[in-house]
């Protein structure tokens, strides 16, 4: 849920300014002082974290599994089209990307 705790709609988007409410930002610095971190050397670190532990195939698996659910908490079915047919754009270096 975004900063204020409001829920997504097609209007609004994550990247939208968090709320200038003091309490409301005092509670969330409250909330992350609680969050486990855990400061190691790279070398302390378990070899079970690193990339290499893992396979291509592993790696997508996870990502893919991360996508729905992202996917499921929009509420919106996944889209489901040919894959010529998928959004986006192409940025020729020697263009300048519009606003």
């Amino acid at each position: 849920m975004p900063p204020g705790g409001q829920p997504l709609t097609d209007d609004r988007h994550y990247t939208a300014e968090a709320p200038a409410d003091n309490e409301v930002r005092a509670a969330r610095a409250a909330a992350r002082r609680t969050w486990p971190v855990h400061k190691t050397t790279l070398a302390e670190q378990s070899t079970a974290a690193a990339p290499s532990a893992s396979t291509a195939q592993e790696r997508l698996a996870m990502m893919w599994q991360l996508a729905l659910d992202a996917w499921a908490l929009t509420g919106r079915a996944i889209p489901d089209y040919p894959r010529h047919e998928a959004p986006g754009r192409v940025i020729r270096a020697a263009e300048k990307p519009g606003p």
